[in-house]
């Protein structure tokens, strides 16, 4: 049932904290994907910064899709912004703050199958969940395309903004 039901408020809770990995761990290793050097990453205001923009997209998308009665699109609005379009913007804090002179297109080609794998490890969590407890997310099996759908109209939605900041952050040489 969708709403502002206290099983969705420690769902989202739990995503939130996962993104928050997700923005850290991609901080940690983007380095070495693009310039194969490990650094240390020292956090400083600017993670601080980044994290609170993941925590607070995370309950604009609660709070958005939390407005929506009908349960088909409360599902899909939650997967369209927590999913597609909060993944993009921890994948662009992640590269602004790693390696912040990719430009649009290496952005893209990054972010999208990330954005992706994070949505499909999203269902397995929540199948895996439904199946060993009495936990229920989905009235069917078709929810879970529905959902990785939605997904993937986020990160098409978001990818051409965050690609453009990315590319302007690029031609302008500014890093943080």
């Amino acid at each position: 049932m969708p709403g502002f039901h206290i099983l969705y408020v420690w769902q989202t809770a739990i995503i939130a904290v996962g993104l928050v990995v997700v923005f850290l761990l991609l901080r940690w290793i983007l380095p070495f994907m693009f310039r194969h050097e490990w650094r240390a990453c020292a956090e400083d205001r600017h993670t601080i910064r980044s994290v609170m923009g993941v925590l607070v997209a995370s309950a604009i998308s609660f709070g958005a899709s939390g407005l929506i009665v009908d349960l088909w699109w409360w599902s899909f609005v939650r997967h369209f912004l927590g999913g597609g379009c909060t993944g993009v913007l921890v994948c662009f804090l992640a590269v602004r703050e790693s390696v912040p002179h990719i430009g649009a297109r290496r952005f893209a080609l990054f972010a999208l199958p990330w954005v992706t794998i994070l949505g499909v490890a999203n269902e397995m969590a929540e199948f895996a969940v439904q199946s060993f407890t009495s936990l229920n997310f989905t009235p069917n099996q078709d929810d879970i395309e529905w959902d990785l759908l939605s997904n993937e109209f986020g990160i098409f939605a978001s990818l051409p903004v965050f690609a453009f900041l990315a590319h302007r952050q690029k031609d302008s040489g500014a890093g943080l």
